[in-house]
């Protein structure tokens, strides 16, 4: 339950602050790549149990792709044809969703 509070606070911080997404979805999903990757070598770094990290790492990442796209189309006012698509990587929602993540895995490190 912690990470999808962790989830929520990060993401309301995302959508009522201003923020520069990724300046098309190409590099969005290069941004978002890169992250995986370092989140997958964090938590081997830090976490005691790699199986809880990436099962911290896949909760994490589907709760936040979902409040993503409902903050997203109701908070910021994005389509939701872009946030079902390939355009999600250019939006602030993306940003969200990486961000509320790493918030998430680092509050949650143990």
């Amino acid at each position: 339950m912690s990470v999808i509070s962790i989830l929520i606070i990060a993401q309301f911080g995302i959508f009522t602050s201003m923020t520069i997404s990724a300046p098309n979805a190409e590099v969005g999903m290069m941004l978002v790549a890169g992250f995986m990757l370092a989140a997958f070598v964090f938590i081997r770094n830090s976490y005691s149990s790699y199986k809880k990290g990436l099962a911290h790492l896949i909760v994490a990442a589907v709760a936040a792709f979902f409040i993503s796209v409902v903050l997203g189309h109701y908070w910021a006012s994005i389509p939701l044809e872009d946030l079902l698509s390939q355009a999600y990587f250019a939006t602030d929602a993306a940003v969200a969703f990486v961000t509320s993540i790493a918030l998430s895995l680092l509050m949650g490190n143990r």
